[in-house]
């Protein structure tokens, strides 16, 4: 037999990336604006956004995002006076079809909140500038990163912008996590441990409260999120803690005892763990932010 090949066609080719971003805002957090000849995508992963459009605001709700035009002056801060976390990913693209998506709030679904995700841990594999770094004008690629990391960040960005593309509909949603776990037993765990970060809960007291017996819980993280349960009950507990900082309410001390940790400097060993900072330093990077 003979066999003909076919050409495919590309709908959407990212032929640059410029940056791929994690911002913890704090809620005194003020940009002038910019104005720049690339796409540029601003999801909002937790609490409201506020982006100016050509001295227009809107108010991006968690689990939302705005794709704006190259050549729009933009401004983002946090919204409502209170800290929030956004993902800021901007490249060159030219595709037409994007001007459909731009210029509106649009809420992601489950789908496009994966190829985020993943988009981020792309970048992370694939650059050494650090994503919360901002006023980094440059990526710089990692020379130890895998085969492949580069083009998984340019596939996964490619992914979201098709489904952008296709969608035909939007709607406004309640907010969602950045992570999407599909496991509905682990869901309800995760959602119960995100819920209760000021207690102190025990490997144990998680078993006995789902019925899991303590292989089977382990398995179910490790296979699903990649870390055990205590460790995603610290990273929650630290998550909160940063949140608490950019507010500016409560002190090292206070935070400390909100979240149930023994001691200020359990508290400061776990944070430095997790975030690769002490507290101090982190407050003094979200000050330079």
């Amino acid at each position: 037999m003979v066999y003909t090949p076919i050409e495919l066609e590309t709908e959407i080719n990212v032929e640059k990336i410029v940056a791929v971003q994690y911002f913890e805002y704090a809620r005194d957090f003020v940009f002038s604006g910019e104005m720049h000849d690339f796409w540029e995508v601003v999801y909002s992963d937790r609490d409201y956004l506020s982006v100016t459009v050509r001295s227009k605001e809107e108010i991006i709700p968690p689990g939302h995002f705005r794709l704006i035009n190259p050549m729009e002056f933009h401004s983002v801060k946090p919204a409502e006076g209170k800290s929030a976390n956004a993902v800021i990913f901007s490249f060159v693209c030219s595709n037409e079809k994007l001007m459909k998506t731009a210029g509106r709030t649009v809420k992601c679904d489950d789908e496009k909140k994966d190829f985020i995700s993943k988009l981020i841990c792309a970048a992370q594999e694939a650059f050494s500038t650090p994503l919360g770094e901002p006023y980094s004008t440059r990526l710089v690629k990692n020379p130890d990163a895998a085969a492949g990391a580069q083009n998984l960040v340019k596939i996964y960005l490619e992914l979201f912008l098709l489904s952008c593309i296709r969608e035909s509909a939007f709607s406004p949603a309640k907010a969602s996590p950045l992570t999407h776990i599909s496991d509905p037993v682990l869901s309800e765990i995760c959602t119960y441990l995100e819920n209760n970060v000021c207690r102190d809960i025990t490997f144990k007291d998680l078993c006995e409260r789902f019925g899991i017996s303590g292989t089977n819980m382990k398995k179910l993280f490790r296979d699903n999120v990649g870390i055990g349960a205590m460790d995603y009950f610290s990273r929650c507990k630290i998550d909160c803690a940063k949140h608490l900082m950019r507010e500016k309410e409560m002190n090292f001390s206070q935070i400390s005892d909100y979240l149930s940790f023994s001691s200020l400097q359990y508290f400061s060993r776990r944070f430095k763990a997790i975030s690769g900072m002490t507290p101090s330093e982190y407050m003094q990077s979200v000050r330079d932010n």
